[in-house]
């Protein structure tokens, strides 16, 4: 079905209608192909990308992500125990 079918159909402007198909399209509720409509997926609910990583900026993915692995270890590395860090031994001297 195509946008401007939906929109005839339901009455809705284009923005919310976008908006409603993009997050159907994250549920694989609904497959949007250019130029040809949207159609309900075989396999609905399963989805390709469950994280929605296609929404986030591209080219700081691989940043954002080794950033947010790393964030839950920032509250914890400076209340750790000298101790359970291996000491560095002093360099020698000639």
């Amino acid at each position: 079905m195509s946008e401007a079918a939906f929109i005839g159909m339901y009455g809705a402007g284009r923005s919310p209608l976008r908006e409603a198909m993009k997050l159907l399209t994250a549920e694989n509720v609904v497959e949007v192909r250019h130029g040809k409509g949207a159609f309900i997926c075989e396999r609905t609910g399963i989805t390709s990308d469950p994280l929605g990583l296609k929404y986030t900026d591209q080219a700081r993915l691989i940043f954002n992500l080794f950033e947010t692995r790393l964030t839950p270890f920032a509250g914890i590395l400076p209340i750790l125990p000298a101790t359970t860090l291996p000491a560095k031994s002093p360099p020698k001297r000639r």
